[in-house]
């Protein structure tokens, strides 16, 4: 009996911590202008919701040093069939700009591998400009370089979207000398955490081609696909001997008892 004992504790023990090693790392190294880096394989959703580019514009994910550039979302015009452009700022939506069965999707960044966003506009009449990224350091401008801002939570957006400006887009927003702009450091726009809950993500996409800096031309949230834990053989036979030997313990109390 004791020896039954000894060999079920010491199975339960093995197999827990088993388990344990096997559960999804729920932890960011990287998710914003420094890059985009997870140390286990993470799908992330991302949402669109809106545009105020005055070019159409392309969003993809791009595995950094290598030629695997993956699109997200691609702008059908430039902006909302019918809206007025000036007065909206170019405004496209879910259903305009980018068809409404199209306005979600996911990418599985692998563990270990280095990503960034990229933009890459097409002006009507001109050739694409060069992708800009989200990874501040892969951008060279002379203006500026960081061409993104993540922000934890959706909070931002509201207050853009009620006519407030903000940090997604001052009201000086043209000027490259801003001095909200001039230390972006300062406030919370260099980065967030999938896991925790959607970051947005705003966008600028004129890089070296102008002081334009209002961030607003593509604004999407990510967020992290929950990843169901799938034990492992040798977890999944731990759990069968630990049952196995809490049958036979069982039945020899009942015999012993009988």
């Amino acid at each position: 009996m004791k020896l039954e004992k000894l060999l079920l504790t010491t199975v339960a023990a093995s197999t827990l911590a088993s388990v344990v090693s096997v559960l999804p790392a729920q932890a960011t190294n990287l998710f914003g202008t420094d890059g985009i880096l997870f140390d286990a394989d993470t799908s992330v959703k991302f949402t669109f919701n809106e545009s105020h580019g005055y070019y159409k514009s392309t969003i993809g994910v791009w595995e950094v040093g290598t030629e695997n550039y993956t699109n997200l979302f691609s702008e059908q015009s430039r902006f909302d069939s019918g809206v007025d452009a000036y007065a909206t700022d170019n405004l496209g939506t879910c259903g305009g700009v980018i068809s409404s069965a199209l306005c979600e999707t996911s990418f599985l960044f692998e563990a270990g591998k280095e990503y960034a966003l990229y933009i890459e506009s097409t002006p009507d009449g001109h050739p694409d400009y060069p992708k800009l990224f989200s990874t501040t350091s892969l951008n060279d401008g002379s203006i500026f370089t960081q061409q993104a801002k993540f922000f934890q939570g959706t909070s931002e957006l509201d207050t853009y979207r009620a006519g407030n400006y903000n940090d997604i887009r001052t009201a000086d927003g043209y000027d490259p000398n801003n001095s909200i702009y001039g230390n972006l450091a300062t406030n919370n726009s260099q980065s967030g955490d999938p896991f925790s809950g959607p970051v947005l993500i705003a966008l600028e996409d004129s890089g070296n081609y102008s002081g334009h800096r209002d961030y607003n031309d593509f604004l999407m949230t990510a967020q992290a696909v929950p990843q169901a834990s799938v034990p492992e053989p040798a977890t999944l036979m731990g759990l069968g001997v630990i049952a196995g030997l809490m049958g036979l313990s069982r039945r020899r109390k009942e015999s012993e008892v009988s």
